[in-house]
């Protein structure tokens, strides 16, 4: 009863300004079994939607595949050596892979500096050779001290799976994932030639909400061991504060809710606009939303509960 209440309540909601919660679709999965699946505004399940940042959580996700499949690439890799740039910088050379996938690089990704390695600067200013161009930027922390949200980090670290895997990683992405989770309709977001590790690729939600139900499984799917369980701990678990109640680990958010008088910690891809794919272990139980709120606001994961109590 609560479920049904809780989609017309999205059927029903007035769609007044542009600050209203639009949900495109949600798809809710319980013991590994879709229990739930509606869609809305036109959209229906064969539809790819943009995930924004969630596609963070895929870049995270494919160096974890590739790692598990034998590449050599580490958490310790570092970053200038491996790509093959020079720097004079001790900080520079102490930067890692595991600084990139949480953040903690310390890269300037002021979006109002104009010198910053934040995408839509270096959009603004047409900047070919986005990797060495986040490499001479100025670091405004040393690596791990500090977490800034920045983009192109994720999007480096996929830039050394590349250099290290020698293979492309689009073609990565389709060996490693796409065949062996069986992905549909995807259409990944390529930028300045290749594969974008910060956001932007295109999912059908039922194929979205992979993403956290492969997190549940503890890495596993059909059998097949794509994730060590390491690696999937690591990237669910809270390892630096994002804000007040938020937490990142390797390019996966989490947050603790509320539920019947407890604490779950709820694992979770997110995007702008109110992209969710969310993996709740206590429960043994998936949520993922997508969205239409772009630039207006993200989704509150707290009230999905409700949904489900």
């Amino acid at each position: 009863d609560s479920i049904a209440k809780f989609v017309q309540s999205l059927i029903d909601m007035t769609m007044d300004s542009l600050g209203t919660l639009q949900i495109h679709s949600l798809l809710i999965a319980r013991h590994g079994k879709l229990v739930l699946e509606e869609y809305f505004h036109g959209y229906n399940r064969d539809m790819p939607h943009d995930t924004r940042s969630a596609s963070k959580s895929w870049t995270a996700t494919l160096i974890g595949a590739a790692m598990q499949a034998g590449v050599p690439l580490r958490l310790d890799s570092p970053v200038y050596a491996t790509m093959g740039v020079a720097t004079d910088d001790p900080r520079k050379r102490a930067m890692t892979l595991e600084h990139l996938i949480t953040m903690t690089a310390g890269f300037n990704c002021d979006p109002d500096d104009t010198t910053s390695a934040d995408e839509d600067v270096m959009d603004n200013r047409g900047i070919r050779g986005w990797y060495r161009y986040t490499m001479n930027a100025a670091l405004v922390s040393a690596p791990g001290e500090k977490i800034f949200y920045c983009s192109t980090e994720p999007n480096l670290a996929g830039g050394m799976l590349e250099k290290v895997a020698g293979e492309p990683q689009i073609a990565l992405f389709r060996r490693l994932l796409a065949e062996p989770l069986k992905l549909s309709d995807y259409h990944l977001f390529i930028r300045d030639g290749d594969l974008y590790g910060g956001g932007g690729s295109r999912f059908t939600p039922r194929d979205f909400a992979k993403m956290a139900q492969l997190m549940l499984n503890e890495g596993r799917w059909n059998g097949k061991q794509i994730l060590s369980r390491e690696w999937v701990r690591q990237s669910g678990a809270p390892l630096r504060n994002l804000g007040t109640t938020q937490q990142y680990g390797y390019l996966w958010n989490s947050q603790e809710l509320d539920y019947r008088g407890r604490k779950v910690r709820a694992v979770f891809a997110g995007g702008n606009g109110g992209q969710v794919s969310m993996a709740i272990p206590d429960l043994d139980l998936v949520i993922a939303f997508t969205g239409g709120n772009y630039g207006t606001r993200g989704l509150n994961p707290q009230p999905l509960l409700g949904a489900v109590r």
